[in-house]
C-alpha cells in the first residue's frame, strides 16, 4: 500500500520560503554588484573620453595662444632664441595646465645688408603640453613667416624685401602650419625624446616630425588628383546611386598621383599647386566663389628693368669682338612683362604654362625657386683691350687703354696708323642678366621668390638649423664684412661692357 503524502507543515513551508528568499537575495546582490561594477567601469570610460576631449581643446587653445603671441613678437627673443610660457591658471579650468615652448630655427644662408651679414629667422617650432588631472597631451605646430626677419631682436615681421635696409617689410605672410596633436604614447616612439621641457628632446621631436612633411606632400598630391576627378566625374543625370554603385564610382575616381614622384617632385608639386590658388593673404578659409574673384585680382609681373648700357659704340665694339649683333632680351620669350589670369586659371597657373614648367619638376625646391622667380631682361658682354704705341694727340703712349668702347674702335680700326697694334682679351658674353618677378595684388607687391619661400616652408627644412646656444648676442647674429672693391680691368688694360 502506497504511503499517503501529507501536506507540508507550516514549519516546512517556512523553510522552503527561506531558501527561495535567500536564493533571490543572492541573485539580487549579484545583480546590484555587477551593475555597480559596470556603472563604475562606464563612468571611468566616460571620464577618459571627457578628459581626452578636454585635453584636445586645451592643446588647440595653447597653439592658438602661441600663434596670437607670435603675431605680436617673439616674447623670449630679446637675448634668447627659445623660451617658454605658462598660461595663467585663472584662465583655465581647475586642475588644467598649459605650457608653451617656442624654438627659433635659423636659415643656413646669411643675408648681406649694408656692410654686415645677418643670420635670418626661418621659422619657429611651437610645442604645447596640456595637462588635466593625471593625464597629458601634446601639440606641435610650425610658425612660418616670409619675408624672413633677422635672428636678432624679437620681431616676427620680415625685413624690407629689397634687403637694402633693416626696415620692416610692408607686408609679411605669417601662419601656424603642420599642426599635429600627440598622445603620451606617441612620444615613446621618438628617438632621443625624454621630456618636453628639455631643448634636446624638442629638437629630437622636431627632427622626427620632419617625415610628416613628406607624408603631407604625398597626401596632397594624391588627394588633389582624387578630388579633381570627383569634381569632374561625379555629376550625372542619375539622381541617386545604390551603395554598390556609389562605391564603384568612388573607386573609379581614385588615383595613384604622387606615388611615382620622388621627394623633390612631391615638394615642388605641393608648392606650385598651392601658389596657383594663392590670393596674397593667409586668410584662405573663404567660399570658393570668393576665391575665384580674389584670384582674378592677382598678376605676375617683371620688376624694374636694369638700365640699358648698350650704347651705339658698345654695340659696334661687340660686333668687332664677338662677330655679330648683340643679343637683346625679348618680351614673351626671355621674360614676361605682365601675366594675368586666363584660360589656364590663375595668373600663376598661366605663368607656369608660359614658362613651360612641368607639373612636378625633378630638382631641388631651391633650384626651382631660382629658375622660376627671375626673367632674363638683358645680356651682358665684356672684354678688356689695349693699344701699343698709340698716338694720343701729339704724344706716343707705349700702352694706351682709356676711352672705353669709342676709343677701342678708333685704335682697332686704325692699327698701323694710330697704333702699332690693338688687342683684346677675356671676351665674355652673352651673359644673361636677370630681373625678379613679383606677385602683385592691390597694394601688395612681393617678389615671387619670397612667395615661393612661404610655401616651401610647409614641406622643406633642408636649409635650416637649430642654434646650439640658447643665449644670443648681437655679435653672434650680425657679422661685419669688408666693403666690396672694384678691381676694374687690371693693370695696363681697359674694360668695355654693354
Amino acid at each position: 500500500m502506497r504511503p499517503q503524502l501529507r501536506p507540508p507543515t507550516l514549519q516546512g513551508r517556512r523553510a522552503i520560503a527561506l531558501v527561495v528568499v535567500l536564493i533571490a537575495a543572492f541573485c539580487m546582490l549579484s545583480f546590484f554588484a555587477a551593475f555597480q561594477f559596470f556603472s563604475h567601469s562606464e563612468y571611468r570610460h566616460l571620464e577618459r573620453i571627457l578628459t581626452n576631449t578636454s585635453l584636445d581643446y586645451l592643446v588647440r587653445a595653447g597653439l592658438n595662444i602661441a600663434e596670437d603671441k607670435l603675431q605680436k613678437d617673439r616674447w623670449y627673443g630679446d637675448t634668447r632664441c627659445r623660451g617658454s610660457f605658462e598660461v595663467p591658471s585663472n584662465l583655465l579650468p581647475p586642475t588644467a595646465r598649459i605650457t608653451i615652448y617656442a624654438d627659433d630655427y635659423y636659415a643656413s644662408d646669411t643675408r648681406k645688408i649694408g656692410n654686415k651679414k645677418y643670420k635670418m629667422l626661418d621659422h619657429i617650432k611651437v610645442f604645447v603640453k596640456a595637462s588635466l588631472r593625471d593625464r597629458s597631451m601634446y601639440g606641435y605646430g610650425k610658425y612660418i613667416m616670409t619675408p624672413n626677419p633677422t635672428a636678432w631682436g624679437k620681431s616676427t615681421e620680415g625685413i624690407d624685401m629689397s634687403f637694402s635696409s633693416l626696415n620692416p617689410s610692408t607686408h609679411t605672410f605669417r601662419k601656424m602650419v603642420n599642426v599635429k596633436l600627440l598622445r603620451e604614447e606617441d612620444l615613446e616612439e621618438v628617438p632621443g625624446f625624454s621630456r618636453i621641457d628639455l631643448d634636446a628632446s624638442r629638437k629630437a621631436l622636431g627632427d622626427f616630425l620632419r617625415k610628416e612633411m613628406h607624408q603631407q606632400a604625398f597626401n596632397f598630391a594624391r588627394n588633389l588628383a582624387i578630388s579633381r576627378n570627383l569634381a569632374k566625374g561625379i555629376a550625372s543625370p542619375q539622381p541617386t546611386y545604390s551603395l554598390a554603385a556609389l562605391k564603384s564610382l568612388l573607386a573609379s575616381k581614385g588615383s595613384t598621383a604622387g606615388t611615382g614622384f620622388n621627394e623633390n617632385q612631391l615638394k615642388n608639386f605641393f608648392i606650385l599647386e598651392s601658389m596657383k590658388d594663392f590670393f596674397m593673404t593667409t586668410n584662405w578659409d573663404i567660399p570658393d566663389s570668393e576665391k575665384q574673384g580674389e584670384l582674378q585680382k592677382v598678376r605676375i609681373e617683371i620688376g624694374h628693368f636694369p638700365p640699358d648700357e648698350m650704347t651705339a659704340d658698345a654695340a659696334a665694339a661687340i660686333r668687332i669682338v664677338f662677330g655679330g649683333t648683340a643679343k637683346r632680351a625679348r618680351d614673351g620669350v626671355d621674360y614676361f612683362k605682365v601675366v594675368r589670369a586666363g584660360p589656364n586659371g590663375s595668373a600663376f597657373a598661366e605663368f607656369l604654362k608660359k614658362r613651360d614648367i612641368p607639373l612636378a619638376p625633378d630638382k631641388s625646391p631651391q633650384d626651382l625657386q631660382e629658375e622660376l622667380s627671375r626673367g632674363i631682361t638683358d645680356f651682358d658682354y665684356s672684354f678688356i683691350w689695349q693699344a701699343i704705341n698709340a698716338k694720343v694727340g701729339t704724344t706716343i703712349v707705349p700702352v694706351y687703354f682709356s676711352g672705353g668702347a669709342a676709343s677701342f674702335i678708333l685704335y682697332y680700326t686704325n692699327q698701323g696708323t694710330l697704333c702699332d697694334s690693338c688687342t683684346y682679351s677675356r671676351a665674355v658674353g652673352p651673359i644673361p642678366k636677370f630681373t625678379n618677378y613679383y606677385m602683385v595684388k592691390d597694394s601688395i607687391y612681393m617678389p615671387l621668390a619670397i612667395v615661393f619661400n612661404f610655401f616651401m616652408k610647409f614641406v622643406d627644412e633642408s636649409y635650416t638649423y637649430f642654434p646650439d646656444s640658447v643665449v644670443k648676442d648681437e655679435g653672434s647674429v650680425n657679422i661685419p664684412v669688408p666693403p666690396d672693391t672694384e678691381t676694374g680691368g687690371g693693370g695696363g688694360w681697359g674694360g668695355v661692357s654693354g
